[in-house]
C-alpha cells in the first residue's frame, strides 16, 4: 500500500515546483496545489485499488513557510500562524480533495505525541498511525474516537532501534509491550485499536545487517498482537517460539542469527 506525504516530508518539488514553498513542502495557500493533488491523486487511484489511502501529514517544516513572504503576507492577512496553516490544509483537503479523488477508501495519517493534524479537520474514520507511544493512542482512540494503528518508536516497536543500545535480545524489549495496555481501561474503546507494525527504517541499515535488524523484532511484536495477553506475559517462555520462527527464516534463505545466546536457533 502506497503512501504519499503531504504537505511536508515529500519530494513533490522535483516535479511541481510551481506549488512548493521549499523542496519538499508545498503550498496550502494556493488553490493550484489542490487542483494537482486532485489531478494526482485520480490517477493514483487507477493504479492501486487499496481500501487504505496513506496521506501522512508528519513532520512539517512550519519555518519553510513563515520565510515565504508570499506566505507570511497571506497568514497576517487572515491573522493566522503557519501551524494554522497546516490545519487548514487538511480541511481544504477534506473539503476539495477526498470527496472527488478517493471515494470508497479509507484515509491514514501519522500522529506524534503532540497530534500532528487535528482530528477535527479530518473526514469520521481516518485512522491515525501512532509513531510515538501507547499513551497517545489511548488519548487519540478515547477523545476523538479515531481508529489507531500502533507504530510507537516510543516503546521499542523500531526494529532498526536496539532498545537504547546495542542489544543481541533486543527483541525482548519488544515483546514486553502489551499493545491494549493504556486501551483496557476503557474496554469499549478496544475495538478501535486496529492493529500494530513493526517498522522498519534504513538510515542505518543495508543488505548487510537488514536481517538481524528485522526478523526477531518482528516476531515479537507479531505474536504479541495475534496472541492474547494472558499467553504473553513471560519472555523466557517465549524463546523457544521465537527460536523456531528464526528456524523457519533461516531456512528461507534470511540470516537471522539465534534470539538468545542460551537459545540457538534449531535446524529444521
Amino acid at each position: 500500500m502506497p503512501e504519499w506525504d503531504v504537505p511536508g516530508h515529500g519530494s513533490w518539488g522535483f516535479g511541481k515546483p510551481e506549488v512548493m514553498v521549499c523542496d519538499d513542502v508545498l503550498d496550502p495557500t494556493q488553490d493550484a496545489t489542490y487542483d494537482f493533488l486532485n489531478a494526482f491523486f485520480g490517477e493514483m487511484m487507477t493504479i492501486f485499488p487499496d481500501e487504505y489511502v496513506f496521506l501522512g501529514g508528519d513532520e512539517v517544516d512550519h519555518t519553510c513557510w513563515d520565510a515565504n513572504p508570499a506566505i507570511a503576507a497571506w497568514l497576517a492577512a487572515r491573522n493566522m500562524t503557519s501551524a494554522e496553516l497546516e490545519q487548514y490544509f487538511w480541511r481544504q483537503v477534506t473539503a476539495r480533495v477526498l470527496p472527488s479523488s478517493f471515494a470508497g477508501r479509507t484515509v491514514s495519517i501519522w500522529e506524534a505525541d503532540a497530534l500532528q493534524v487535528d482530528p477535527a479537520a479530518l473526514p469520521a474514520g481516518t485512522v491515525a498511525n501512532v509513531y510515538q507511544s501507547l499513551a497517545t493512542a489511548d488519548a487519540t482512540i478515547a477523545n476523538y474516537s479515531m481508529p489507531s494503528v500502533l507504530s510507537i518508536a516510543g516503546d521499542n516497536w523500531y526494529l532498526d532501534s536496539q532498545c537504547g543500545g546495542y542489544n543481541w535480545n533486543s527483541w525482548q524489549c519488544r515483546y514486553t509491550v502489551e499493545p491494549t495496555s493504556n486501551v483496557t481501561s476503557q474496554p469499549e474503546n478496544l475495538p478501535l485499536l486496529l492493529g500494530g507494525e513493526g517498522a522498519m527504517w534504513g538510515e542505518g541499515i543495508n543488505k548487510h545487517n537488514f536481517d538481524a535488524y528485522v526478523w526477531h523484532g518482528a516476531a515479537a511484536i507479531a505474536e504479541r498482537l495475534w496472541s492474547p495477553a494472558e499467553l504473553t506475559k513471560d519472555v523466557d517462555d517465549a524463546k523457544p517460539r521465537l527460536a523456531g520462527d528464526m528456524g523457519r527464516v533461516s531456512i528461507n534463505g534470511c540470516a537471522p542469527g539465534p534470539v538468545d545466546h542460551g537459545v540457538s536457533t534449531p535446524e529444521l
